[in-house]
């Protein structure tokens, strides 16, 4: 199993966005503008630099099971017991599991793709140092993910 944490904020990735690249074509690229593009940027270049740290392996490149758990900070007006508003997990995760994979331009090198992963589990919580645990366990049946 291969595990780490990434302090900081953790910042969801957003929409994609269509842009006219002139003679009728049309790329639909993530959206990288503002201050969010910039946060998200950070975001992803210190999961990719956390999790080479933790993995300095060749990518892995079967099936794999892996694990979010992303803390966040309360605000002081949110009297939630649970964080179930923005941002969405799907977003969170597709950060993470985006800053992870080999060859992304963030540094990963723990999956050849994130196409990879059969089994997602992920987790949002108030409290603790805001971050995200990134656990991947590499599979290796059929029975073994159904055991999980």
């Amino acid at each position: 199993m291969i595990s780490f944490f990434v302090p900081g904020t953790p910042v969801a990735k957003g929409s994609m966005i269509a842009l006219k690249l002139g003679a009728g074509r049309i790329a639909v690229v993530d959206d990288f503008r503002g201050d969010r593009g910039k946060r998200l940027k950070r975001w992803m270049t210190a999961v990719a630099a956390a999790g080479a740290e933790a993995y300095q392996g060749q990518p892995l490149t079967g099936a794999v099971h892996v694990e979010l758990w992303f803390c966040l900070t309360r605000p002081k007006s949110n009297k939630k017991t649970l964080p179930s508003g923005r941002p969405d997990i799907d977003k969170l995760a597709r950060a993470v599991l985006d800053a992870i994979q080999a060859g992304a331009k963030w540094g990963g090198t723990l999956l050849k793709d994130d196409a990879q992963v059969v089994d997602l589990k992920v987790l949002k919580v108030w409290g603790g140092t805001p971050g995200v645990r990134v656990e991947v366990d590499a599979l290796e049946s059929e029975q073994e993910a159904m055991e999980l």
